[in-house]
């Protein structure tokens, strides 16, 4: 089904889901995985992958890349249930994501995720259409109970063209 702008509105059942939060699952950091990130961003900094260089700086052992945090989103806007939608077959964007660094991750930590749906709006695209822009937030605790950060994700939906 194919709508224009001016059927596009957001039903009340989907607008519902503003404010609900879901558990993201607990995951462990590895200092492997933390290498394999800091490759990937290709950060040379040892602090991420050197053990005996990390043992003499203020952290006092290896630390994850701030933005390693992201690793541990398990996508949680799509796990909303963004529905019922206007559309048969949908398709998406990563409209931008922020972060807020309040600690470092550690090998050995165990991270805690949650997510929270704090906004749903549309915007008509030229070249795209209709679109339902879903706002998320993530909050990642360690086992402590520490809270080392918070992460603002945008997700688009739109009509998939065939």
């Amino acid at each position: 089904m194919t709508t224009d702008s001016s059927e596009f509105t957001i039903s009340d059942e989907l607008k519902s889901l503003v404010g609900r939060e879901i558990d993201l699952g607990i995951a462990v950091v590895e200092a492997g995985a933390i290498a394999k990130f800091a490759d990937a961003i290709k950060d040379p900094n040892p602090l991420y992958r050197d053990e005996e260089y990390a043992k003499g700086t203020p952290y006092g052992g290896i630390i994850a890349p701030p933005t390693f945090i992201h690793c541990f989103r398990d996508v949680g806007y799509a796990r909303f249930n963004l529905e019922p939608l206007p559309w048969e077959k949908t398709t998406g964007l990563n409209g931008g994501n922020e972060f807020e660094i309040y600690g470092p991750m550690r090998p050995g930590d165990v991270i805690t995720g949650k997510a929270k749906l704090v906004d749903i709006y549309a915007r008509q695209s030229r070249s795209l259409g209709p679109m339902l822009f879903h706002i998320v937030e993530m909050t990642y605790t360690n086992q402590n109970n520490e809270m080392l950060g918070k992460q603002r994700s945008i997700g688009i939906t739109y009509e998939a063209k065939e």
